[in-house]
Protein backbone atom coordinates (compact mmCIF):
# COMPACT_ATOMS: atom_id res chain seq x y z
CA UNK A 1 0.00 0.00 0.00
CA UNK A 2 1.41 3.41 -0.79
CA UNK A 3 2.13 5.32 2.16
CA UNK A 4 0.50 8.39 2.68
CA UNK A 5 2.85 10.96 2.11
CA UNK A 6 3.01 9.62 -1.33
CA UNK A 7 -0.76 11.24 -1.64
CA UNK A 8 -0.33 14.27 0.40
CA UNK A 9 2.26 15.04 -2.55
CA UNK A 10 0.37 13.90 -5.34
CA UNK A 11 -2.60 15.95 -4.62
CA UNK A 12 -0.65 18.76 -3.92
CA UNK A 13 1.32 18.80 -7.26
CA UNK A 14 -1.91 18.12 -9.12
CA UNK A 15 -4.02 20.78 -7.79
CA UNK A 16 -1.55 23.62 -8.58
CA UNK A 17 -0.92 22.44 -12.27
CA UNK A 18 -5.01 22.07 -12.94
CA UNK A 19 -6.05 25.55 -11.73
CA UNK A 20 -5.07 28.80 -13.50
CA UNK A 21 -6.72 30.08 -9.75
CA UNK A 22 -4.55 30.52 -6.31
CA UNK A 23 -7.71 30.02 -4.65
CA UNK A 24 -9.56 27.45 -6.46
CA UNK A 25 -5.89 25.36 -6.11
CA UNK A 26 -6.34 25.69 -1.98
CA UNK A 27 -9.58 25.41 -1.98
CA UNK A 28 -8.78 21.28 -3.89
CA UNK A 29 -5.97 21.09 -2.14
CA UNK A 30 -8.03 21.50 0.95
CA UNK A 31 -10.60 18.95 0.18
CA UNK A 32 -8.27 16.06 -1.45
CA UNK A 33 -6.70 16.61 2.37
CA UNK A 34 -10.40 15.77 3.89
CA UNK A 35 -10.99 13.05 1.52
CA UNK A 36 -7.79 11.40 1.81
CA UNK A 37 -7.71 11.42 5.43
CA UNK A 38 -11.43 10.01 5.94
CA UNK A 39 -10.44 7.02 2.64
CA UNK A 40 -7.03 6.61 4.43
CA UNK A 41 -9.22 6.13 7.66
CA UNK A 42 -11.79 3.96 6.06
CA UNK A 43 -9.65 1.36 4.13
CA UNK A 44 -6.55 1.17 7.13
CA UNK A 45 -6.07 -0.60 10.06
CA UNK A 46 -7.33 0.36 13.48
CA UNK A 47 -3.96 1.44 15.19
CA UNK A 48 -2.70 3.27 11.82
CA UNK A 49 -5.78 5.52 11.63
CA UNK A 50 -5.52 9.70 11.94
CA UNK A 51 -7.97 11.66 13.22
CA UNK A 52 -10.02 13.73 11.33
CA UNK A 53 -11.20 17.09 13.11
CA UNK A 54 -15.14 17.82 12.96
CA UNK A 55 -13.98 21.70 11.74
CA UNK A 56 -12.23 20.23 9.06
CA UNK A 57 -15.11 17.79 7.71
CA UNK A 58 -17.74 21.09 7.95
CA UNK A 59 -15.46 23.16 6.28
CA UNK A 60 -14.82 20.17 3.59
CA UNK A 61 -18.56 20.64 2.67
CA UNK A 62 -18.60 23.92 2.95
CA UNK A 63 -16.28 24.08 0.16
CA UNK A 64 -17.76 21.07 -1.99
CA UNK A 65 -21.18 23.28 -1.78
CA UNK A 66 -19.04 26.52 -2.54
CA UNK A 67 -17.73 24.76 -5.62
CA UNK A 68 -20.96 23.32 -6.71
CA UNK A 69 -22.86 26.51 -6.78
CA UNK A 70 -19.83 29.21 -8.01
CA UNK A 71 -19.47 26.97 -11.07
Amino acid sequence: MMSWKVFHHLSQSLQWLLTYSIGDGLTLEFLSYVLINLFYNLFSKKEDRRPVSWVMIILGALFIVKLLFMS
